[in-house]
């Protein structure tokens, strides 16, 4: 008879504290439970898969995640003492309740609900703690996913399949989800394959070489000047920090390097059709915001959001207006309605434009709906996370990389609300989780378990003064 749980495995400490105890208590958890952990860790694989991918199954694919993992918790409690002591964990406990709190002053609750519901992938770091000794395998799946993504958009932009219609007048191919997400998960799967490009041999540097050029060119076919910006700045700051960290890598490092700017020379006449445009059109729209108020252009609603939503934040500088308040409180601002009322004089669909339920900046949005509070624990979150990825080994191919996906996603969140998005909050949420402090040691063997782990775990509990547990009948 086939056994779903190992009860003769000595307990290790309920509360374990030191780098020994912890390692021995994520050990403990997937020996005794080796089939719920390889379910978990599957469950692991498709949510990742999905995340930079397609919406509806992305989530339905985290529920399952979260509601397995918190099933699992009877037989995996032992070892969520490291994320119960983490200060991250407190910081975004503490940012996602002070957004709830704010609904007590929201103008419209139901969108705050809404714009809420996106903090459930502040989650992830518990979904997948016990099964992290997996961490590669959820990370290739993600870079599977975002290439799976630009087989989409070049189905788009080969006209045989029409994911979002929506982007047809604009001539922006995007995939299966907004062409600012897509961009954003484009300029993740850069800094990740760069890094494994760079920190590899053989068959994996010429895959994660393969998988950097296509995230490259989906980026391009984005046309989202955001993560254009983020993409321009840290891919040469990830290139430049692994040739200094890593001299085993120079000298691919410099010959990647030429390669990309001959590349770049090559495909400019082409490349130069999809970019020119979008930084003239980019400009225009700035100086038309600035000399006649046109208000209803992309970067144009962008400037008037920022400034809307600045003097909509000194009214409530401290606690908000509350999320979800943002658009009602926007249309009764008299410098917003006097926009409006210049965009109806040309064309009354121009308003409906204009109308916005947040500013397109996260930070923006931080500070107008949840105040100044929410500024300060949205910025304790942020920094560490920074200092948690500035300690995290690089004990895997894309771990250099890391830091940098961060950067460019922070870059991108100053034009865009990445905090309101699934799929774009998703990406932070599984880089809080896979840095974490004292998570499990990275096993690359498929099977949950093995003879030599079993005796280590009964040599421990032994060291420790501790008899093993009978056997289960």
């Amino acid at each position: 008879m086939i056994r779903l749980f190992r009860s003769d495995l000595p307990k290790p400490a309920p509360w374990p504290r030191d780098s020994q105890s912890i390692a021995a208590a994520l050990r403990w958890t997937r020996l005794h439970d080796p089939y719920g952990h390889q379910i978990h860790n599957g469950l692991a694989i498709i949510y990742m898969l999905l995340l930079p991918w397609i919406t509806a199954p992305k989530d339905v694919a985290f529920v399952l995640l979260v509601g397995y993992a918190v099933f699992r918790i009877p037989f995996t409690w032992r070892c969520y003492a490291p994320l119960i002591r983490s200060p991250l964990m407190w910081a975004f406990l503490a940012w996602a309740g002070w957004s709830a709190i704010t609904l007590g002053w929201s103008r419209d609750r139901g969108q705050g609900i809404d714009e809420l519901l996106a903090m459930r992938v502040l989650l992830t770091p518990l979904a997948m703690w016990p099964v992290l000794d997996r961490l590669p395998m959820h990370l290739g799946a993600a870079l599977v996913g975002v290439f799976a993504q630009q087989v989409c958009q070049l189905l788009d932009f080969m006209g045989w399949v029409d994911f979002r219609v929506q982007d047809a007048e604009y001539g922006r191919v995007g995939g299966w989800i907004h062409p600012i997400h897509t961009g954003t998960w484009c300029v993740a799967a850069i800094c990740w394959n760069l890094a494994a490009a760079l920190c590899t041999r053989g068959w994996m540097r010429a895959v994660s070489t393969g998988l950097l050029l296509a995230a490259a060119v989906g980026l391009l076919a984005t046309q989202s000047r955001g993560p254009w910006l983020a993409a321009t700045i840290v891919a040469p700051l990830t290139l430049i920090a692994i040739f200094l960290r890593r001299p085993d890598s120079r000298r691919f490092a410099l010959i990647l390097a030429v390669l990309c700017i001959g590349g770049a020379l090559i495909a400019w006449p082409v490349a130069r059709k999809l970019v020119t445009p979008r930084l003239a059109e980019a400009a225009s729209d700035v100086q038309r915001a600035a000399d006649e108020e046109v208000y209803w252009t992309p970067i144009g609603l962008r400037m008037g959001l920022a400034q809307w939503s600045w003097q909509l934040f000194t009214k409530h500088p401290v606690r908000g207006i509350g999320v979800g308040s943002f658009q009602t409180a926007l249309r009764e601002l008299p410098a917003y309605q006097h926009a409006e009322k210049v965009a109806r004089n040309h064309n009354r669909d121009f308003v409906q434009r204009m109308r916005r339920d947040h500013p397109h900046s996260m930070y923006l949005y931080t500070l107008t709906c949840t105040g100044a509070i929410g500024g300060i624990l949205m910025l304790a979150v942020i920094v560490l996370l920074v200092r948690q990825l500035w300690r995290d080994p690089p004990n895997h191919p894309w771990a250099l990389g890391s830091m940098f996906v961060l950067i460019g996603w922070l870059i991108g969140a100053m034009f865009d609300c990445h905090e309101l998005n699934g799929h774009a909050f998703g990406l932070m949420g599984y880089l809080a989780a896979a840095t974490l402090p004292h998570r499990a040691r990275i096993r690359y063997d498929l099977r949950p378990g093995r003879p030599a782990e079993l005796a280590l775990l009964r040599a421990e509990a032994a060291a420790r003064g501790e008899a093993d547990e009978p056997p289960s009948r």
